[in-house]
């Protein structure tokens, strides 16, 4: 049995360097990912001190599991404090000999909270994990999904008094109508975790979103689980989404947040996590010998 993929992901741009010539972007992947040699790439919201970093569709030469290398202008450091690296899908289309389709869909973890940097210092609650969807409907070669992939937020940095919350994290959806009939599908992004003011007040975790199903046959549907609250020394931890879903990594930390799992809450840091990115797949059963298998995730946005 043959098996074909195709993955279109966005990720953190978390570094670059340049030359003049080639450009290389680092970025931060979980699950691991290289890009394809020969495939095209978008970067934004990277700003180079000579030339440009960004692209809005470049030739990828050379990729490991962090680092992508395509010809660019860019040179010297980085100035921008956000940026993305991404291959943009909107419509997913039924391979050749399709029969049937499974899909499977997280939506993104919500951000952690900043610190409250006032006296004592109480710090922000995890965010949500994002919620998980499994559903299958009948196809036939040619028909198309129209696909929105949850993009994470960025974790608050801390202010002078006050913490800020972290903000949701974007759902995930499918939609289109097909052989088997209309679906449509959104696994819910994360809350994002609250911020206290005060110790009665104290930093709440964030919480899970609704999924929302219509059509198809459903085989799974859980949302993803409650952020922690922030404590007096910690913050709290990102919530998780289920089935393959991921968690996020240490206080501040969003750069280990795995593909739907909430930032979790800053502590000593002074920065919010970012929560995980969304993902869906799509499983086709083919009438011939092939298997076709897509993936879109998307891990956005960082200081860096």
């Amino acid at each position: 049995m043959a098996t074909v993929v195709r993955t279109y992901p966005r990720f953190t741009v978390v570094g670059a360097t340049g030359n003049g010539t080639t450009v290389t972007i680092t970025y931060a992947s979980t699950p691991s990912f290289t890009f394809l040699v020969g495939s095209t790439i978008v970067v934004t919201g990277v700003t180079a001190t000579t030339g440009s970093y960004n692209t809005a569709g470049a030739t990828v030469t050379a990729s490991t599991s962090t680092t992508v290398s395509f010809l660019g202008t860019g040179s010297g450091g980085v100035l921008g404090t956000t940026g993305i690296v991404s291959q943009v899908v909107t419509t997913e289309t039924a391979p050749t000999g399709a029969t049937s389709v499974v899909v499977t869909m997280w939506g993104s973890g919500g951000a952690g909270a900043a610190t409250n940097n006032g006296f004592p210092a109480l710090n922000g609650g995890g965010g949500a994990g994002g919620g998980y969807i499994q559903f299958t409907v009948a196809v036939v070669a040619s028909d198309t999904f129209t696909v929105s992939v949850g993009t994470p937020p960025v974790g608050p940095i801390e202010p002078a008094t006050l913490g800020t919350s972290g903000n949701p994290g974007g759902p995930t959806t499918v939609s289109g109508t097909v052989s088997g009939g209309t679906v449509t599908m959104s696994a819910a992004g994360g809350g994002g975790g609250g911020s206290g003011s005060t110790v009665a007040l104290a930093a709440t975790g964030g919480i899970a979103g609704t999924n929302s199903v219509s059509g198809g046959s459903v085989l799974a549907n859980s949302p993803g689980t409650a952020g922690g609250a922030g404590l007096l020394n910690t913050g709290g931890t990102g919530g998780a989404s289920p089935n393959g879903g991921g968690t996020a990594a240490g206080d501040g930390d969003g750069n280990n947040a795995g593909s739907g799992g909430g930032g979790t809450g800053a502590g000593l840091a002074a920065y919010g996590g970012r929560g995980g990115g969304g993902m869906v797949t799509f499983t086709y059963t083919t009438s011939g010998s092939q298997t076709a298998i897509m993936y879109y995730q998307s891990n956005r946005l960082m200081a860096i």
